[in-house]
């Protein structure tokens, strides 16, 4: 079998396997020998058809356009074979596949030549806008491949430190320090609220998940504190390491609630011996200002000012997460509940106060509008300016109403529109479904 051949019936298996190809030697060789073995390649051509089909031969003479346009194809074919290797999650896996049938068009396309160095020229035309279309995918799944890689990765990492935790075994504190600068720095840069999600049959990694979404969502809130806006890395440490006291328990579900965070700082206390501020903060972080929490009871007065901080975020990011008992509520809801729950008497009143600094849907929060179309926030308003504008952030609208994409977002602040708005935000199945097939990063 020649490497043309070798080559095409590899293109032609590529949208079923979805995996790695193996190397076919220099790709510089592979064009060259497509751009002057005319014949051959037509013939291997036509083999990728499903049905016989007449076909014109192609040219003996391809123009240097041609060439060049085949040797970008081969260079979105490695891309392809490289992404290949790392999609992980199912969204990115199905947006994969349609790129790929989206090339292998492409690249049957090239049958159609004509023989005419005019023919050529415009045929290249559409075939290159094609290619286009392939390459911005490319860089749309490679981004959303290394963000979702980005959270696996930091949820195996904490699991694997919670473990040694656990375990009394030495853990090097500065890997806390360094991971909570991160978040500071994605939160600074406006980067989004993503939910890292886990397996429940994976619980150390479900603790680890929800660990991390805490500690994201305080590095979007706490600069508007002024106790914590000038040692933020102390929050946002506690919060990755406020529940390794679920690690390995076994017992019934109330008996482990109620134990978790004593249990928690005794471990602390052991590996971390100079973290009292933490430590603290660990053993009272569900006790309630009204003196009904757990596990000693305290009231307001005598819970640590972090305890009260880290159990008004561990509230919200629970109700944003599926439960066996309940679905996840959407951020609006969530934000509501958290609120009602301080004027209660169950959170801190001004620590709650602070999460409306992220707006009713904060940055990446994926929304019906009321027309039916979905779209993505992208800016909040600040809610002290204009207390309305709270529910009207700016949007990038991805879809009509139909659901089906748009080429390019449609940008909308909807704080100055008369009309229209948020009907309601989507469930992360919701987006998943509606978002998979053209923006993979806010479908995962």
């Amino acid at each position: 079998m020649t490497a043309t051949q070798g080559l095409l019936e590899r293109i032609a298996g590529l949208r079923q396997r979805l995996e790695p190809l193996p190397s076919d030697g220099d790709a510089g060789a592979v064009v060259e020998r497509l751009a002057t073995d005319a014949d051959q390649l037509g013939k291997a051509l036509r083999s990728l058809q499903p049905m016989p089909i007449a076909l014109p031969e192609l040219p003996k003479e391809l123009t240097a356009q041609t060439r060049r346009l085949l040797q970008d194809a081969q260079e979105l074919l490695t891309e392809q074979r490289r992404l290949a290797s790392f999609v992980k999650h199912e969204s990115l896996a199905g947006y994969h596949n349609q790129t790929t049938t989206l090339l292998e068009a492409a690249l049957h396309t090239v049958q159609t030549f004509p023989a005419s160095a005019e023919g050529q020229v415009k045929s290249v035309c559409g075939v290159e806008a094609m290619l286009a279309v392939v390459k911005d995918r490319c860089g749309i799944l490679d981004r959303s491949a290394r963000i979702h890689a980005r959270g696996e990765g930091r949820i195996d990492d904490l699991a694997r430190r919670l473990t040694d935790i656990a375990a009394a075994r030495a853990v090097d504190p500065t890997w806390f320090a360094e991971l909570a600068q991160d978040l500071i720095d994605e939160a600074k840069r406006g980067e989004p609220l993503r939910w890292l999600t886990a397996a429940m049959s994976e619980p150390i990694r479900a603790v680890a998940a929800h660990a991390i979404n805490v500690a994201q969502l305080l590095a979007h809130i706490v600069p508007h504190d002024f106790e914590w806006s000038t040692r933020p890395l102390t929050p946002i440490a506690a919060a990755l390491l406020m529940d390794v006291g679920l690690v390995g328990l076994t017992m019934d579900e109330d008996r482990r609630r109620e134990t978790h965070p004593s249990r928690g700082a005794r471990m602390l206390e052991v590996v971390f011996p100079d973290s009292a501020i933490t430590c603290a903060a660990v053993a009272a972080h569900h006790e309630r200002p009204d003196g009904t929490g757990y596990p000693t009871g305290l009231t307001a007065e005598a819970i640590p000012n972090l305890a009260k901080l880290l159990h008004v975020a561990d509230h919200y990011v629970t109700l944003l997460s599926d439960r066996p008992q309940r679905p996840a509520l959407d951020t609006r809801a969530a934000l509501t509940d958290t609120l009602v729950a301080a004027e209660r008497g169950l959170l801190d009143r001004e620590y709650a106060e602070l999460l409306t600094q992220l707006s009713l849907y904060p940055i990446g929060s994926v929304v019906e509008l009321i027309d039916g179309r979905i779209a993505i926030v992208i800016a909040v308003h600040s809610t002290r300016a204009n207390v309305r504008a709270a529910s009207r952030p700016v949007v990038a609208v991805l879809t009509d109403s139909f659901g089906l994409p748009y080429p390019r977002p449609e940008y909308l602040d909807l704080a100055v529109r008369d009309h229209g708005g948020i009907e309601r935000g989507l469930s992360t199945a919701e987006r998943r479904r509606m978002l998979a097939a053209c923006d993979p990063e806010y479908s995962l």
